[in-house]
Protein backbone atom coordinates (compact mmCIF):
# COMPACT_ATOMS: atom_id res chain seq x y z
CA UNK A 1 0.00 0.00 0.00
CA UNK A 2 2.01 2.78 -1.49
CA UNK A 3 5.29 0.75 -1.11
CA UNK A 4 6.21 -2.31 -3.09
CA UNK A 5 7.75 -5.01 -1.58
CA UNK A 6 11.45 -5.05 -1.62
CA UNK A 7 11.80 -8.62 -3.03
CA UNK A 8 9.63 -8.10 -5.72
CA UNK A 9 6.02 -9.91 -6.35
CA UNK A 10 4.80 -12.76 -4.05
CA UNK A 11 2.79 -15.81 -5.54
CA UNK A 12 0.03 -17.41 -3.22
CA UNK A 13 -0.24 -20.90 -4.83
CA UNK A 14 -2.56 -23.16 -2.68
CA UNK A 15 -6.52 -22.78 -3.77
CA UNK A 16 -7.83 -19.51 -2.51
CA UNK A 17 -10.55 -17.24 -2.55
CA UNK A 18 -12.09 -14.18 -1.40
CA UNK A 19 -11.54 -15.21 1.46
CA UNK A 20 -8.54 -15.03 1.48
CA UNK A 21 -7.92 -11.67 -0.16
CA UNK A 22 -10.27 -10.59 2.42
CA UNK A 23 -7.88 -11.95 5.48
CA UNK A 24 -4.84 -10.44 4.02
CA UNK A 25 -6.36 -7.08 3.96
CA UNK A 26 -7.20 -7.67 7.16
CA UNK A 27 -3.76 -8.47 7.93
CA UNK A 28 -2.55 -5.65 5.96
CA UNK A 29 -4.00 -2.89 7.62
CA UNK A 30 -3.74 -4.03 10.75
CA UNK A 31 0.55 -4.25 10.72
CA UNK A 32 -0.50 -0.52 8.92
CA UNK A 33 -1.52 0.52 12.20
CA UNK A 34 1.56 -1.40 13.98
CA UNK A 35 5.16 -0.88 11.56
CA UNK A 36 6.32 1.13 8.94
CA UNK A 37 5.69 -0.08 5.80
CA UNK A 38 9.86 -1.01 5.27
CA UNK A 39 9.24 -3.24 8.06
CA UNK A 40 6.21 -5.25 6.80
CA UNK A 41 7.04 -9.23 6.54
CA UNK A 42 5.46 -10.30 3.12
CA UNK A 43 6.23 -14.22 3.61
CA UNK A 44 4.77 -13.77 7.04
CA UNK A 45 1.22 -12.27 5.81
CA UNK A 46 0.81 -14.89 3.26
CA UNK A 47 1.81 -17.53 5.71
CA UNK A 48 -1.83 -19.33 6.42
CA UNK A 49 -4.21 -18.00 4.67
CA UNK A 50 -7.76 -19.43 4.06
CA UNK A 51 -7.83 -21.83 1.19
CA UNK A 52 -10.76 -23.16 -0.53
CA UNK A 53 -11.26 -26.05 -2.87
CA UNK A 54 -11.98 -25.45 -6.56
CA UNK A 55 -15.20 -26.68 -7.29
CA UNK A 56 -17.40 -26.04 -10.66
CA UNK A 57 -21.07 -25.90 -11.02
CA UNK A 58 -23.24 -24.79 -13.82
CA UNK A 59 -26.89 -25.61 -14.50
CA UNK A 60 -26.29 -29.86 -15.07
CA UNK A 61 -23.39 -30.48 -14.01
CA UNK A 62 -20.81 -30.15 -10.53
CA UNK A 63 -17.31 -30.92 -10.74
CA UNK A 64 -15.34 -31.16 -6.93
CA UNK A 65 -11.91 -32.90 -5.80
CA UNK A 66 -12.51 -35.55 -3.09
CA UNK A 67 -9.29 -37.24 -1.87
CA UNK A 68 -6.86 -36.29 -4.53
CA UNK A 69 -9.68 -37.45 -7.38
CA UNK A 70 -12.33 -35.14 -9.65
CA UNK A 71 -16.36 -36.09 -9.30
CA UNK A 72 -19.10 -35.64 -11.02
CA UNK A 73 -22.70 -35.15 -10.33
CA UNK A 74 -24.60 -35.09 -13.30
CA UNK A 75 -28.42 -33.02 -12.56
CA UNK A 76 -28.52 -34.03 -9.10
CA UNK A 77 -27.74 -37.70 -9.83
CA UNK A 78 -25.12 -39.57 -7.43
CA UNK A 79 -21.90 -38.30 -7.92
CA UNK A 80 -19.48 -40.79 -9.65
CA UNK A 81 -15.65 -40.18 -10.58
CA UNK A 82 -14.71 -38.13 -13.05
CA UNK A 83 -13.92 -40.56 -16.44
CA UNK A 84 -10.84 -41.11 -16.89
CA UNK A 85 -10.88 -40.53 -20.78
CA UNK A 86 -12.19 -37.21 -20.18
CA UNK A 87 -9.35 -35.67 -18.59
Amino acid sequence: MGIPAAAGPRHVTAPSSYLALSELVTRIYALNAQASAGERNWDGLLQGLPTTPSVSENEGAKVMEYDGKPWLQLKGQDWTPYPEDKR
